[in-house]
């Protein structure tokens, strides 16, 4: 779910979803690296009747230090 509120605008909040996957390495005990890649597919109504396409990749990498 997002949530839009706009000021210029109306636009309305809507449902979507999404598909991802994602990597964890552990090259030591207490340390891992990660990585994922997200896909949304997403759209908001505007406020004249036109749609609005939020749809998109997004990607994170870390690290994970435990003790």
């Amino acid at each position: 779910y997002i949530y839009a509120d706009a000021d210029r605008s109306d636009v309305d909040s809507s449902f979507g979803g999404y598909l991802g996957g994602g990597l964890e390495w552990e090259p030591f005990t207490i340390v891992k690296l990660f990585g994922e890649v997200v896909y949304r597919a997403q759209e908001l109504d505007g406020g004249r009747g036109d749609h609005i396409d939020v749809s998109g990749y997004t990607g994170n990498v870390g690290v994970k230090i435990t003790f």
